[in-house]
């Protein structure tokens, strides 16, 4: 049986200086990029949609 990961509707985001940023922690982009491809931890992913104010 194949396990279904749900949609992420609500993001949460700190980045202050994103364009994206709504001023109270949510990502307002209509989709989002995380990279890096050869991560191993969260401390290693970054958001490759962040668009500096």
């Amino acid at each position: 049986m194949e396990k279904k990961i749900a949609e992420v509707k609500d993001v949460k985001c700190d980045a202050h200086n994103c364009a994206y940023n709504d001023g109270h922690n949510t990502c307002m982009a209509g989709n989002i990029k995380v990279g890096s491809p050869t991560a191993c931890g969260s401390q290693e992913t970054f958001c490759s949609t962040f668009m500096h104010k």
